[in-house]
């Protein structure tokens, strides 16, 4: 994980997840696996996420930008 930056101070969340780990989309039943965004997150250099069970998720923490 890249580090070598200041995170903004919110980081957006998207979820790949089913209800159970053997789920899969069909003709019938499209929306068994889908992406779900989250509630936005606070963010710092140093912060705790629970990962859901047989999930991918995709944290997207925006760079600060500093005026100087």
């Amino acid at each position: 994980m890249n580090r070598d930056f200041t995170p903004d101070k919110i980081g957006q969340i998207f979820e790949l997840n089913a209800k159970d780990v053997n789920a899969y989309n069909n003709k019938e039943n499209r929306d068994n696996v889908k992406v779900t965004e989250k509630p936005c997150i606070e963010v710092s250099e140093r912060f705790t996420y629970t990962f859901p069970a047989h999930s991918t998720t995709v944290i997207k923490i925006p760079i600060a930008h500093h005026l100087i």
